[in-house]
């Protein structure tokens, strides 16, 4: 996959005033994709499929995750922390991103490519320890 920066970090400027009122509002999914295929106590499993200029609204993210690329296309990716994005993805490139232990990820991504964006993206879920 290959990112170009379209904007800076801490750079609100160039953003479209609705999807900074967004951000704003904290009103996040926690959902990674859009349906939920599969889950056990280890992993979910994903689907994200997007059509022509269609966007997943934010998300915060709080869980490592992989997603792999089921066709190519592109998108423009908005992130919490004021940079924007454009991804081009390739067909059956696998990418993993890690998120540190109590921080989180906050982003949305919108197809900006003319064919249906597909990925399948698997969630690793944090260890849940119990006391005794």
């Amino acid at each position: 996959m290959e990112y170009i920066e379209l904007s800076p970090t801490a750079n609100y400027k160039s953003w479209e005033t609705k999807r900074l009122q967004e951000l704003r509002k904290k009103d996040y999914s926690t959902d990674l994709g859009q349906n939920l295929l599969f889950e056990n106590a280890d992993f979910r499993l994903w689907d994200l499929k997007l059509e022509h200029k269609e966007r997943l609204r934010f998300r915060e993210l709080k869980n490592d995750f992989s997603y792999t690329c089921i066709n190519d296309g592109c998108g423009v990716i908005h992130l919490g922390d004021g940079r924007i994005m454009y991804s081009q993805f390739k067909r059956g490139t696998v990418h993993f991103v890690e998120i540190p232990q109590n921080e989180s990820l906050i982003i949305d991504i919108e197809n900006s490519g003319l064919e249906t964006l597909k990925l399948v993206l698997t969630e690793i879920l944090l260890p849940t320890e119990t006391f005794i």
